[in-house]
């Protein structure tokens, strides 16, 4: 989906807001700001895709602030609530509708979206009483009968659980290779993080090659490409993948099926997918 009046201004708002949390001076926050505006306005004359115009305004943030990872201790935190939330839920039984419900609910920890409330507390108290709606019987099929698959991840905390869950399917003999951010981007996981995350270890791991929040096919990395052309099935966590992906299915650029899971964080998605903000969905394609 292309960029919406909507994304501009929940696009700069984060961005300007963690120029105010990672630079103390008030002529430089003012600077960056303004250099943050100029951008955004040549990616929108560009027609640039939002997940790459956000990722490069963050990617100024990073460089003006001297910060290169503004989340990092909120990451640490969520990988932390999550562990302990994952290890009290495996209590009980699981199967893989519910696992596939608990990894997409998990999507809710964003502090990006201005329409979209995080709360990391309440996240781990819902994450087994929310509904998945959408093409969920029709994604369980696709996952029991495929071998191979793509896993684009998004961000920490929610990664514990992708992580348990694609360890589940791989007990079945299917193939997965997990695909994370090169470089930080707001609080997705990276590859350097998932160096520190034990549940990982047996995990097949690679870069998309850049920062951008959703797949961007251009400026992907080679193993990236190769494991798409490879696999039966991808499955996209997160609104960024949400938005390239479905902007290269309108253009007639993927023709691979794909289970996108996410929590609608705001009004352009909600009107897109038809579901409310705030609901955990799964929809496929084609």
């Amino acid at each position: 989906m292309r960029i919406q009046p909507e994304c501009l201004i929940c696009m700069f708002t984060a961005r300007a807001r963690e120029v105010f949390q990672t630079i103390e001076e008030r002529e430089r926050q003012v600077e960056v700001v303004f250099k943050l505006m100029k951008k955004m306005i040549d990616g929108v004359r560009m027609n640039m895709l939002g997940p790459k115009l956000g990722g490069i305004l963050f990617k100024i943030v990073r460089t003006e602030s001297g910060v290169d990872d503004p989340y990092y201790n909120f990451k640490i935190e969520s990988n932390k609530l999550a562990e302990r939330t994952l290890a009290r839920m495996l209590r009980e039984d699981t199967t893989v509708h519910r696992l596939l419900t608990w990894v997409t609910v998990a999507n809710t920890i964003d502090p990006g979206p201005i329409e979209h409330k995080e709360n990391v507390i309440k996240w781990s108290s819902i994450i087994d009483s929310t509904p998945l709606k959408g093409d969920v019987e029709y994604a369980l099929s696709l996952i029991e009968k495929s071998r191979k698959i793509l896993y684009l991840c998004d961000n920490s905390g929610e990664f514990i659980f992708d992580a348990y869950f694609i360890l589940q399917l791989m007990k079945s003999g299917k193939e997965i290779i997990c695909a994370v951010k090169a470089e930080p981007f707001q609080n997705d996981v990276t590859i350097r993080d998932v160096e520190s995350i034990k549940i990982a270890e047996n995990l097949k791991i690679i870069s998309t090659g850049n920062s951008y929040a959703g797949v961007i096919l251009e400026e992907s990395s080679s193993p990236l490409l190769k494991a798409l052309t490879e696999s039966d099935l991808v499955i996209a966590k997160g609104m960024g993948n949400f938005e390239s992906i479905t902007e290269y299915i309108n253009n007639g650029l993927w023709n691979h099926t794909t289970i996108f899971l996410l929590v609608v964080k705001c009004t352009p998605i909600s009107k897109y997918v038809g579901y409310p903000v705030g609901s955990a969905i799964c929809k496929v394609f084609p």
